[in-house]
């Protein structure tokens, strides 16, 4: 597309929504510098969305997932929260088959099982109430919108791949889906930093069960039974298994070796 067919089709857009605020400044920068290429792909879906036409050469293809775990977390949140946010890190591009495979908690890639070579972040978050599909799941890496990294969108049990959506995307977001209490949790002991809120753990308890009793409150999470000892260790229940955690920062041996979880 050529900065003037870009402008043409922000003025299109802009006729059939003026109030469209990232359109609008797209077309005021067109008249002052050319658009970058990111910029022309946000011309091109936007145009597409809201003028339709024919459908773009790079339209993914869906994926039907369960997902009602994602879903039913964030509803218990939004109870709270105006906006919650649900964060989990991963490593992209498998350096053997190129697939998606997450970071926290010492996993490795689903497929061959070989590390992965880039840490990024993903952030679920719902979507506002003026968005074109309100309540309904936005991945992203957190950015400023249209400069962000977009990894697609859940709806109705569907996954829509977004421009930076990685193969095998799909599978990491419904293992996600299946436990998301469970990766929060060893995103929070192994990261240091709360999955829900972003903030450092400091507190013993927190470090050990992976979130704070803040943020266990908003999420309606368990936050566990027992007390901080006078030096500072923690007896507490492991939340996968029930087995004692012991000191400041420890995993429960279930994480390493999940058949020593109790009743299993």
């Amino acid at each position: 597309m050529t900065q003037d067919e870009a402008k043409t089709k922000l003025m299109t857009i802009l006729h059939r929504d003026p109030k469209h605020d990232f359109a609008s400044s797209m077309f005021k920068q067109s008249h002052r510098k050319a658009l970058s290429e990111k910029q022309l792909y946000w011309v091109e879906r936007l145009y597409n969305e809201i003028v339709g036409g024919a459908p773009s050469a790079t339209t993914r293809q869906v994926f039907k997932l369960d997902c009602q775990g994602l879903v039913d977390l964030l509803a218990k949140a939004k109870e709270n929260l105006k906006f919650p946010k649900y964060r989990v890190s991963i490593r992209v591009d498998c350096e053997r088959c190129n697939t998606t495979g997450f970071l926290a908690g010492g996993q490795r890639c689903h497929k061959c099982g070989t590390d992965g070579q880039h840490d990024a972040m993903v952030v679920f978050k719902l979507a506002s109430d003026r968005s074109r599909h309100p309540g309904s799941i936005n991945i992203t890496d957190d950015g400023s919108y249209g400069t962000n990294k977009y990894y697609g969108n859940l709806r109705g049990g569907i996954f829509y791949p977004g421009r930076d959506a990685t193969p095998g995307f799909e599978q990491l977001i419904a293992d996600i889906s299946a436990d998301p209490v469970g990766y929060a949790q060893r995103y929070g002991r192994v990261t240091g930093s709360c999955s829900f809120c972003g903030q450092t753990l400091t507190d013993p308890r927190s470090t050990a069960v992976g979130y704070g009793p803040v943020c266990a409150g908003n999420w309606g999470l368990p936050y566990g039974k027992k007390e901080v000892a006078v030096d500072g260790t923690v007896d507490h229940e492991c939340p996968d298994c029930g087995a004692d955690v012991g000191s400041h920062g420890v995993i429960c041996s279930c994480e390493i070796n999940p058949e020593t979880r109790a009743g299993e």
